[in-house]
């Protein structure tokens, strides 16, 4: 007997330690595919540095030496630092993830050092609307999409008056204004310019790397359009710029977490949810494109859409249905939930929607 619990016990302690290494490998992948996509940011006086000399002159050098160099590259010297924190040690991916899998029964206290400094943007032609917009003095301001006449049904009927909310993925900030005037306090998050958009990697898109490129300053115009209304507005919202699949805990806790048409353009829109809602303690909002294949179907169901052929779409990866998004919030502890269904307008035409409103329970 004592022999079969030994056996038992050196058998479960080899999984456990299989299952550390396959994490260990994947933090480190996770790691040189990250510095992969921003290595180009280190291209300092003509020359390529490697991530470990990134790292070891950022530890050494004084502060006023790597604000100057920051300047040098156009970029904070906030970011480099947030960039070493991703390279430098695998090992801090996995404390990342487990914190994220805590949940809600962790502690967020809020760090007002996570903001964005504010923009003052004048020029609405440095702006790219998303979405259409009234602003005082400008009158309509047209975007790709205008959901005005349907924002209630867009946010799933949610009443946001004394809540705090993260939008997430807030582009020019339709609906993180909307929500405050109903009554909110909100924080937005998106990508600046820093950041890389979840473009599709087609080995034959021989653009690939223009494309990247001229979205980092899409992205900047894109803030722009946020900032240009903020100031429109006279609002009182503040802004997180970083990477979706690792929003900052220094945000704090919300109380409701709002994801406006996102999920369909991220490559893991697990990994996207379970950062932003592990923040809510009371719901989230999730919103999302209906096709016709999903809505037949009424199953959890997740098509991957980018075609090798037709190296298209270039920034759409996923075709949710609205009970795949329920089964992945259920999951992240918001079992309560409802799904609606309703019409936007996209360019002129009308687009079939659904929302997801999931009420935390555990």
């Amino acid at each position: 007997m004592m022999k079969d619990l030994d056996a038992f016990q050196i058998d479960h302690e080899t999984k456990s330690f299989e299952a550390l290494k396959a994490d260990l490998r994947y933090e480190r992948d996770q790691a040189l595919r990250y510095w992969k996509s921003i290595k180009k940011r280190y291209v300092y006086r003509g020359r390529q540095y490697r991530a470990q000399e990134v790292i070891d002159w950022f530890m050494a050098a004084p502060y006023m030496e790597v604000k100057a160099i920051s300047e040098e590259l156009r970029i904070d010297w906030k970011t480099i630092g947030n960039d070493i924190r991703r390279i430098a040690d695998p090992l801090s991916g996995l404390e990342e993830k487990r914190t994220i899998l805590l949940g809600p029964k962790a502690s967020f206290v809020e760090d007002a050092g996570v903001y964005a400094t504010p923009r003052i943007v004048k020029d609405i032609e440095q702006c790219y609307f998303y979405h259409t917009i009234d602003l005082p003095g400008y009158g309509t301001i047209h975007g790709d999409w205008d959901l005005r006449d349907g924002i209630k049904d867009y946010l799933g009927g949610v009443n946001f008056r004394g809540k705090r909310i993260l939008d997430v993925g807030t582009a020019n900030g339709m609906i993180c204004f909307n929500t405050e005037k109903q009554g909110g306090k909100v924080t937005a998050f998106d990508l600046s310019k820093d950041y890389s958009w979840n473009l599709v990697p087609y080995t034959k898109w021989k653009e690939y790397e223009y494309a990247t490129d001229w979205h980092h300053s899409h992205i900047d115009s894109l803030n722009n359009a946020y900032w240009f209304c903020h100031r429109s507005l006279n609002s009182n919202a503040k802004v997180v710029y970083g990477d979706v699949y690792n929003i900052p805990e220094q945000i704090g806790q919300v109380d409701i977490a709002i994801y406006g048409s996102i999920l369909l353009h991220l490559r893991d829109p697990f990994l996207a949810l379970q950062s932003g809602t592990r923040l809510a303690r009371e719901g989230v909002v999730v919103t999302d494109v209906l096709r016709d294949e999903t809505h037949k179907l009424k199953e959890p169901y997740l098509r991957f859409l980018p075609d090798p052929e037709t190296s298209e779409p270039k920034d759409t990866w996923w075709d949710l249905s609205p009970e795949f998004v329920v089964r992945v919030v259920k999951v992240l502890g918001f079992e309560n939930t409802s799904i609606t269904y309703h019409s936007q307008t996209f360019k002129g035409d009308k687009i079939r929607l659904f929302t997801v409103v999931g009420r935390r329970t555990s």
